[in-house]
């Protein structure tokens, strides 16, 4: 999969697409987590079926957990999509408050049990970006922090202007990286 698709940015873009490429890897790598998901839902009810210990209450819940994960492949799929689609000059000025707002919102419907904080101070400026990539990178940090607190925690996005640069910084209150993983980051 991953191989046709970085075949497809080059054919479509008539040369290495390594923004493009780097976004599809992105979203590939988004897309794991949610579908190994759906398959431990499904043999969790398997598995509980053949013991006879499968009650209502737990098949609804698991189904609707594994929906929600499909949901997020789907979304992904569809960001991906369009991100691989013919270009119509999608740069433009983006006000990067609201694309964060948009975000956070998106991403409250698959993170239910999650608190998301964003803090546009004074002075976040509009860029000049492709919403849709902004948007992936945004939900690659949130994807990370759910991760870390088991899809519970707390988010906290902030935006802000220094000396003409948007600075964004992303914090969880998951339990951080282990310091004998830091050298891989």
């Amino acid at each position: 999969l991953v191989r046709d698709i970085v075949n497809n940015l080059k054919i479509a873009q008539g040369k290495t697409a390594e923004r493009e490429v780097a976004l599809a890897f992105g979203a590939i790598h988004g897309v794991k987590g949610p579908v190994q998901a759906v398959r431990n839902y499904l043999e969790l009810i398997s598995d509980l079926q053949k013991k006879g210990k499968l009650t209502l209450e737990k098949a609804v819940e698991y189904a609707r957990s594994a929906g929600q994960s499909l949901t997020r492949v789907e979304r992904l799929a569809n960001r991906l999509l369009r991100l691989v689609g013919p270009r119509k000059g999608q740069v433009s000025v983006q006000d990067i408050t609201a694309l964060i707002q948009k975000c956070l919102a998106e991403n409250k419907i698959f993170y239910p049990d999650m608190k998301f904080q964003f803090n546009g101070f004074d002075g976040v400026p509009t860029v000049f970006i492709e919403p849709e990539e902004f948007m992936a990178m945004i939900d690659e940090l949130i994807t990370n922090s759910a991760r870390a607190t088991d899809m519970k925690g707390q988010v906290e996005i902030n935006a802000y202007n220094r000396d003409n640069l948007l600075v964004i910084t992303c914090e969880d209150n998951g339990p951080g990286v282990r310091p004998d993983k830091l050298n891989r980051i």
